[in-house]
């Protein structure tokens, strides 16, 4: 089944294999309209005609000092695909390049790895079959078929390029390859932070792999000559960074890392888990154990588990120590992250360190395939189909969110007439369905960019309540409205589903008060919404009415609110 891998024309046949099984899953999502935050990026790009090197001393939004995200090569993708062509298969195209040839390179840099501890014959074997499996790994479906969802496509393309370069120049010494594998690096870096824990990755891959077993003042010698310049890279990095956002934990970094020891080992079991769950499907709330006070318990099967692993692997021994502590390491930038076990929304957290699951994995395949070939074959046939499939149905969703999101648009322009300066207000809209981000942000931007609206010509309020939906719900009717004073809205789920809106608890701004009761502050999510305008959008509503619509049987609709 393996025989080409004994081919001198190995590596190109192993790319036609990994093109035509990624382009078998994908590419019906190469015409999926854009979605959520992408809204965003494509109108800043082109309301304000942004040169991408501004972005170098700004923030995602444009923005100097001001905390937030600093991703400055991901800000350029989007630019280049702007310019290039403005079509949503263009940016799909570039999410798709992009996957294909992070996991042909896992290929070409784990058969490289493994050659300084297996035979070649092994080496690639093992490197096939984990580039293989990350290629359709479940958990990629949201960083592949979402647009916005390339930063860790580009973080972890950059990285691994550079790993290869470097893995290359270990054997050649051409200074070049060093030199390039340390731009690569932080190129990597700006797409966003994920690769910052690299360096460690590579100083104990030095410890473990290479030369004699014991011969520590050696090994440390290469890692200070060879890897030294990474680390002072990740400084330069840092200190750019915080110049740039005038913090140095922007965006999701803002919230705790370590506030204190239960919510570091919480937050690691969450992810950990998350990661494994999501392999066969979303963690119901029924079997979770997120949100009970179990994490210790649940920590000591952890062990178990990676302690009978290590016995089948004993004399792998070293490279499944390598691994887990690959994958501990890549969990680290993501640690403070909130997962949700209800659906797959959130998967592209676990991008870089499904690096090293898939390579435990591949091991095990390895090993069971060398003992019992027809048994070892047939087990990962079986394997990969079922991610294979569990993939291709994850990218279904992210279809439906597509086909929602435009029918959403074009209705827009059923429900408000566009011929007139709008003021709207937008009560509810659909966060997800199945985990594929249809309005979670940005639908101000949608219109816009869609009926070439201006600020001027467009006056929106939109409320934070959003619904989430499945296959069965998303044209059903969800919510009913009533106004039940001249100053109060109520809205109230009408499906007898759980976790239908989501949002926080309580909002107030100078427009109105509002809270979502009944609400379970485990998934953010409630089931009526209570709202409370305040004197003065109800004295500027009298002069200029807005129009109220929300998202209701599968389109936009109306609720008529009475001023007098």
């Amino acid at each position: 089944m393996f025989r080409f891998l004994q081919k001198k024309n190995y590596k190109l046949i192993c790319l036609l294999v990994y093109f035509a099984v990624l382009l078998g899953c994908t590419f019906f999502n190469f015409n999926d309209a854009f979605l959520s935050d992408d809204y965003d990026m494509i109108y800043r790009i082109g309301e304000y005609n942004n040169n991408p090197l501004k972005y170098l001393i700004t923030n995602r939004d444009g923005f100097a000092g001001q905390g937030g995200l600093y991703r400055p090569t991901f800000v350029f993708s989007f630019w280049l695909n702007y310019v290039t062509w403005n079509n949503a298969w263009n940016y799909h195209a570039l999410n798709f390049i992009l996957h294909l040839f992070s996991s042909y390179f896992i290929f070409l840099v784990m058969q490289l790895l493994l050659q300084k501890y297996a035979k070649p014959k092994k080496s690639r074997l093992i490197a096939f079959l984990c580039a293989l499996l990350f290629l359709i790994s479940p958990m990629h479906s949201e960083s592949i078929t979402w647009i916005s969802g390339r930063t860790d496509l580009l973080c972890f393309f950059f990285m691994i390029f550079c790993w290869l370069l470097l893995l290359k120049f270990e054997n050649s010494k051409k200074i070049m390859l060093y030199v390039f594998s340390l731009l690569l690096f932080f190129i990597s870096l700006l797409a966003k932070e994920m690769s910052i824990v690299f360096p460690a990755i590579l100083s104990v891959s030095v410890l473990l792999f290479y030369f004699a077993r014991n011969n520590y003042k050696q090994k440390l010698v290469y890692i200070l000559k060879y890897h030294s310049a990474f680390y002072l890279v990740i400084v330069v990095y840092l200190f750019v960074r915080a110049k740039v956002l005038g913090t140095l934990f922007g965006g999701y970094g803002q919230l705790s890392y370590f506030e204190n020891l239960k919510y570091t080992i919480k937050a690691l079991i969450d992810n950990f888990s998350y990661f494994l769950f999501h392999l066969i499907g979303p963690v119901r709330e029924q079997i979770s154990l997120f949100n009970k006070e179990h994490y210790f318990i649940f920590a000591f099967f952890l062990l178990i588990l990676v302690s009978a692993l290590g016995f089948v692997l004993r004399k792998q021994l070293k490279f499944y120590i390598f691994c887990l502590i690959g994958f501990l390491l890549f969990l680290l930038p993501v640690i403070n992250l909130p997962v949700q076990t209800y659906d797959h929304s959130g998967q592209r957290i676990t991008y870089f360190s499904s690096l090293f699951f898939y390579l435990i994995i591949a091991l095990l395949f390895y090993k069971l395939i060398a003992k019992h070939k027809k048994v070892g074959i047939i087990a990962f046939i079986v394997f990969f189909i079922i991610n294979l499939v569990v993939f291709i149905n994850l990218n279904l969703n992210w279809q439906k969110a597509s086909q929602l999101s435009e029918k959403i648009i074009n209705d827009f322009a059923k429900v408000v007439d566009l011929s007139q300066k709008n003021k709207l207000v937008v009560l509810a809209l659909p966060d997800n369905v199945n985990g594929a981000y249809i309005f979670r942000n940005c639908f101000f931007e949608a219109v816009k960019i869609k009926y070439n609206k201006t600020d001027q010509d467009l006056q929106m309020l939109v409320l934070p309540y959003k619904f989430v939906l499945d296959n069965k719900t998303w044209d059903q009717n969800l919510i009913a409205w009533e106004q039940t004073k001249h100053n109060f809205m109520i809205g109230t789920k009408i499906l007898k589903k759980e976790k239908l809106i989501m949002a926080g608890e309580n909002y107030a701004n100078e427009n109105y008060s509002s809270k979502l009761l009944n609400f379970d502050s485990t998934f953010n999510v409630g089931d009526k919404i209570w709202i409370e305008w305040k004197d003065a959008f109800l004295s500027a509503s009298k002069e200029n009415p807005p129009d109220f619509i929300y998202y209701n049987n599968g389109t936009l609709e109306q609720f008529e609110y009475d001023f007098n």
